[in-house]
């Protein structure tokens, strides 16, 4: 099909097009829902995440040491990492303050970990850092410590939550 000059978009369309949305032949389940369920994990877990990092651009041959220790890429880091938890953590506490409740069952750890998930951020960080600076090494410094950022936030967020989960299951 990419020979005849049709995009691999269109053709991915049109293939999804003629899978059956309905069961048919004596199936129980249709096999758009069957390959959906197949192909999301495989699709959101590794497909996309390799495509946004290409298709972000940054090059990645002159990082370094002296670059992961400039402040423009520590600032971005200890953001993500550090400030927005803390923001996400005390607006927590202070509607916990003024009489919110945030539901029964909720354990600390279990905000502690929302709230460093909040640390990712991809598409407003990457838009800002593209406003915000005006030379290319600038923006692709700051899109760098974005994603190191945001890697560090997802994965003590993981980690939180699940120590928060194994320690609720014991009690």
């Amino acid at each position: 099909m990419l020979s005849a000059g049709i995009h691999p978009t269109l053709s991915g369309v049109a293939i999804g097009l003629l899978v059956p949305a309905k069961p048919l032949h004596e199936e129980t389940t249709a096999r758009a829902g069957r390959y959906r369920d197949l192909l999301s994990p495989l699709s959101a877990l590794i497909a996309l995440p390799i495509f946004a990092f290409f298709a972000m651009g940054i090059p990645l041959g002159d990082v370094g040491g002296s670059t992961l220790k400039r402040p423009l890429f520590l600032g971005i880091v200890v953001g993500l990492v550090i400030g927005k938890p803390l923001g996400v953590l005390i607006m927590t506490g202070l509607c916990g303050l003024a009489g919110f409740n945030i539901g029964g069952g909720t354990h600390l750890s279990d905000i502690v970990g929302v709230a460093q998930l909040c640390g990712i951020g991809f598409t407003v960080s990457f838009l800002i850092s593209s406003l915000a600076f005006y030379d290319q090494n600038s923006i692709d410094l700051a899109r760098l410590a974005v994603l190191v950022g945001s890697l560090l936030s997802c994965l003590l967020g993981s980690i939180t939550i699940k120590i928060g989960d194994l320690r609720n299951a014991s009690n």
